[in-house]
């Protein structure tokens, strides 16, 4: 069995599923490093059941979260294909956003004191904060996350300048890279909303970035027209380069903090 598919079917996830880790109490959360955090989980008496975040000097990967937890403190909030026959399934987590949900209705609409006392427990537990709430209660209406797609359109010329169509096998290069950025799915309701008011590196949910990539040396001004000025490239960001690698080792750099869930490709069988 691979370690993969004996992951999913251990901890019940399935694709686009809404997971919930709690944070780790105790030494574990104050810990300074991954490796410290994984000390004192050990060192203590009772195992530690969440998670630790790890630090940006400490990363592997280019997440916009990156963390360390027991696999076993992780929750799906979305039902697998075996849950979904379960009428009863319902983590306990997705229960407490719901109740807090109702409670809040009601105090709105000014019935707080109309019907039934809240439970002793109830009131005594912690309420779950709004971002997580309107999580859980996405998952458990079937939404995803917001999908951020990045439509790739790339250009290449003729290395000797002819008039041909260029071809990737005889080198030539790349001289131009648009990417168009839009993040679809943006839930419309005030309370998915603020599970998803911050889109990574700032952009806002649904607008739309255009980034242009362009190689500007001294070969592409003789045997071609002037490049581009910014100021003729309203609505998107223009950046100029001296040389193909330079172009693409910043498109590269620009790709991974963006970040995309889905990329679209536009002719890039013929120049990539």
């Amino acid at each position: 069995v691979k370690l993969l598919m004996r992951f999913l079917c251990d901890t019940g996830l399935s694709g686009g599923a809404w997971l919930y880790l709690p944070p780790a109490g105790g030494a574990a959360a104050g810990a300074a490093s991954v490796e410290a955090a994984v000390e004192a989980a050990a060192a203590a008496a009772v195992p530690a059941q969440g998670y630790v975040a790890v630090a940006s000097s400490s990363r592997l990967s280019t997440c916009d979260m990156e963390v360390v937890a027991p696999w076993r403190s992780l929750q799906s909030l979305t039902p697998d294909a075996t849950q979904l026959a379960d009428p009863d399934w319902c983590p306990e987590v997705v229960r407490q956003a719901a109740a807090d949900s109702d409670c809040s209705q009601a105090a709105a609409a000014g019935d707080a004191g109309n019907g039934d006392p809240m439970s002793a427990e109830e009131g005594s537990r912690p309420r779950l904060t709004p971002r997580l709430a309107a999580a859980v209660l996405a998952a458990r209406d079937g939404r995803i996350a917001p999908l951020t797609v990045v439509t790739v359109d790339v250009l290449a010329a003729p290395c000797d300048m002819t008039n041909r169509t260029p071809v990737a096998a005889k080198d030539d290069p790349v001289i131009c890279i648009g990417c168009d950025v839009r993040t679809y799915g943006t839930p419309a309701t005030a309370a998915a909303a603020a599970a998803a008011d911050v889109t990574p590196h700032g952009r806002t949910g649904g607008q739309p970035t255009r980034v242009v990539f362009m190689v500007t040396g001294n070969s592409f001004q003789t045997h071609g027209s002037p490049p581009p000025s910014p100021a003729s490239m309203e609505g998107a960001e223009l950046r100029c380069f001296a040389s193909e690698a330079d172009m693409l080792l910043d498109c590269k750099e620009w790709l991974l903090l963006t970040d995309p869930d889905i990329i679209t490709t536009f002719q890039v069988r013929d120049t990539l």
